[in-house]
């Protein structure tokens, strides 16, 4: 878990900001969530937790990849932002309890062989997680 403020405002991500993170893997619940809540708790201003996926692409492609996740998040592809949004509490319509579902897609730039896809995920109150499901996995395989 990290300070918001370690990726706020941050469109490229390099190796140093990634070289203090310990990873672990986690399997997602039976509805394709990750939740995060599970394995971290909000402490003060420490709300983000940074979630890794490695893909191995058999050529240069664009993938669509449909997301959830609550409260906030930035995808990266290969250290570049590709997508930011907010799914936080009334944030779409007054209506809206900032649940998790397949409400977004981000499509992947990718090249041929390895990718790393890296989702920035923060939370203001709540519970909180991310899911992710690329369709079509043609010549492409998760690591």
């Amino acid at each position: 878990i990290q300070k918001k403020e370690s990726f706020q405002s941050k469109t490229i991500l390099t190796s140093t900001d990634l070289k203090d993170l310990t990873w672990k893997s986690h399997v997602v619940e039976s509805s394709g969530v990750l939740n995060i809540g599970r394995y971290l708790k909000i402490s003060g201003e420490e709300n983000v937790a940074v979630v890794k996926l490695q893909l191995t692409s058999s050529s240069r492609q664009v993938k669509k990849m449909n997301l959830g996740y609550s409260d906030f998040v930035t995808v990266f592809v290969n250290g570049k932002a590709v997508y930011g949004g907010a799914t936080n509490f009334v944030s779409r319509d007054y209506r809206y309890l900032g649940t998790i579902g397949f409400f977004d897609a981000v499509y992947l730039p990718l090249k041929k062989g390895r990718n790393e896809v890296v989702m920035v995920v923060s939370e203001n109150f709540g519970g909180w997680g991310v899911q992710a499901a690329i369709q079509d996995r043609t010549g492409l395989t998760v690591n």
